[in-house]
């Protein structure tokens, strides 16, 4: 399996960037998505700006790293090679279509377009006045979930339901 990963040839991938940028000094890894596909790239450094935002579409053309320590390839961008005048990476100017939705989500409810990471944050001013969390009826983050909504806001407007 691992020598018909590794003869695979370069493939150009077109896709979103979710999470966080990760890296060293010489290398960085990101997840690249595109509908319902997501893939790990790994580049050096040079090649992804330091400000590479999450939803900002990249062409990235790469091959797989496959080694037996890696449970799935991570797809390698390598230098361009001296006569090639297309880049490894290129960034696009627009925004992908997971940030989009994001945006306009939370424009239509009121919240912050970036994604949530701790839910004593939410405060909704717009449209939003019941709210269904997955989880058990006695699942503690029911409780973070509400303690958060409801600190700043008395009267509580929103209607929060565990299904």
């Amino acid at each position: 399996m691992a020598s018909h990963i590794s003869s695979t040839r370069m493939v150009q991938f077109r896709g979103e960037v979710i999470g966080k940028v990760r890296g060293t000094a010489d290398k960085r890894w990101l997840t690249l998505i595109d509908g319902g596909t997501a893939l790990e790239i790994e580049a050096p450094s040079h090649a992804f700006p330091s400000k590479l935002r999450e939803g900002q579409q990249l062409v990235v053309t790469a091959k797989p790293n496959f080694d037996v320590w890696r449970r799935n390839p991570v797809w390698k961008v390598s230098d361009p090679i001296a006569g090639d005048r297309q880049a490894a990476v290129q960034i696009l100017p627009e925004v992908g279509p997971l940030e989009l939705s994001r945006q306009k989500v939370a424009r239509e409810f009121g919240i912050r377009p970036k994604p949530i990471r701790n839910l004593e944050s939410i405060r909704p001013t717009g449209k939003i006045k019941n709210v269904v969390v997955i989880c058990g009826q006695d699942a503690q983050v029911l409780a973070d979930f509400k303690r958060g909504l409801h600190e700043s806001d008395r009267e509580h407007r929103v209607s929060v339901m565990a299904v």
